[in-house]
């Protein structure tokens, strides 16, 4: 089954929600986006333009859930750097009492046989 497939089958089936991307008007938003972007890149040695995008939406998204009201946001990724930067950029913003990293490995004990989607 192709990936948009799945996605969209999440979507019918109620168990996932396309939403949009931050609003780039919303301050803390994009400076939470900003700051995981240019962390990755220093910590990785990439240029900011070949971060990956959804690592730095995840911190602009958390932030403007909390401020619609959501009392608490978890965000999940393997991605070790991506998750220390999410944890910096919304700590930096305030947020960071009400925001959640996990890393895969907080949730699966390390067991390379499993993959999160």
């Amino acid at each position: 089954m192709h990936i948009a497939d799945r996605v969209e089958r999440a979507v019918d089936d109620g168990w996932a929600e396309l939403i949009d991307p931050p609003s780039p008007t919303d301050p803390d938003a994009v400076a939470a986006m900003d700051f995981v972007r240019r962390d990755i890149a220093r910590r990785t040695g990439k240029e900011e333009h070949r971060v990956e995008k959804a690592d730095t939406v995840f911190a602009g998204l958390a932030i403007e859930l909390l401020r619609e009201g959501n009392p608490r946001v978890a965000i999940l990724t393997d991605d070790r750097v991506a998750a220390a930067a999410i944890e910096r950029a919304v700590e930096q913003q305030g947020y960071d009492e009400s925001v959640l990293v996990l890393r895969r490995d907080d949730i699966v004990n390390g067991d390379d046989d499993v993959r999160v989607i």
